[in-house]
């Protein structure tokens, strides 16, 4: 991740290495066998040390309407390549869309998406998720991000638009990862601050509205973040919808299996009432507040 020194966080495990070198974007090493599982703990530990919070992202060249680029355009793009680390491919912005079909190529193992805007139609081929596990619908409006190519197909050449990212307009992913962060350190037994702590702060209600939507959408494939969106206003943060989702599997009310950054979440069968404050994560913030 840009920003995250590597050279930095190798030497401050070098009694553990044999050689090692490289700088803050790449670095190298070697190391004995026995030793790999203290390395893996001490580059942890360094980044325990560090005040600024890394997250990957994108940088945006420009925002455009869908509608601005012509053929000519992007073929003009073509004078700033050979593209690499140092000089990446331009990526645009189409900002506020609205999805309008969503449809299955390649069996399904990639998509197409329609959206709008100003009353225009436009469309994006996109190879980042496939069709059953897109986690986005007809309606939603959203940002997204494209490499612009030229597509020649049936003898006719257009303007090809690869998605490379989305996200929901208007929504703060930086917030979210945030309190993601907060909860993944409270669940790997972290200390945390009060502040920390009561990002987690959860209540009856809330697992009542996130029980009764998964319940809606038992076996689905979710990213995370949608599941918040869709919940609409939840009175909670991201980071306590993660640890509901937690208590919630420890229970056996559901069942959760993870894929990259998407999770299948099914509703078990219930045969008793449970106390949902009882599953050993609720127990364990109850006795720190």
């Amino acid at each position: 991740v840009e920003g995250y020194p590597m050279d930095k966080a190798v030497d401050s495990c070098k009694d553990l290495l044999r050689v090692y070198g490289g700088h803050p974007m790449a670095a190298g090493m070697s190391l004995n066998t026995e030793n790999i599982d203290a390395f893996r703990d001490g580059l942890n530990d360094f980044a325990e040390t560090l005040d600024d919070e890394f997250f990957s992202e994108l940088r945006i060249t420009a925002r455009l309407n869908p509608g601005m680029m012509t053929l000519e355009q992007v073929r003009s793009l073509s004078l700033l390549e050979p593209f690499g680390e140092d000089n990446e491919s331009p990526l645009f912005a189409y900002g506020g869309v609205t999805i309008t079909g969503i449809y299955p190529i390649s069996e399904g193992k990639y998509l197409n998406i329609y959206y709008t805007k100003d009353d225009k139609r436009f469309k994006s081929v996109c190879f980042s998720w496939s069709y059953n596990d897109f986690p986005y619908q007809v309606g939603d409006v959203i940002d997204i991000a494209v490499v612009l190519a030229e597509n020649h197909y049936n003898g006719q050449t257009t303007v090809q638009a690869r998605a490379v990212d989305i996200k929901i307009t208007g929504v703060n992913n930086l917030n979210l990862m945030r309190s993601r962060r907060i909860y993944e350190d409270y669940s790997a037994g972290r200390p945390l601050t009060d502040k920390m702590r009561s990002e987690l702060q959860t209540n009856r209600e809330g697992f009542v509205k996130l029980y009764k939507y998964l319940a809606k959408n038992s076996g689905k494939n979710f990213l995370p973040e949608m599941i918040y969106y869709r919940l609409e206003e939840p009175q909670f943060t991201f980071g306590a919808m993660l640890l509901m989702i937690e208590a919630m599997e420890q229970l056996k009310l559901i069942s959760c299996e993870h894929s990259r950054e998407m999770i299948n979440i099914t509703v078990l069968p219930v045969t008793e009432k449970k106390d949902l404050f009882s599953a050993a994560i609720m127990q364990r913030i109850k006795a720190e507040n």
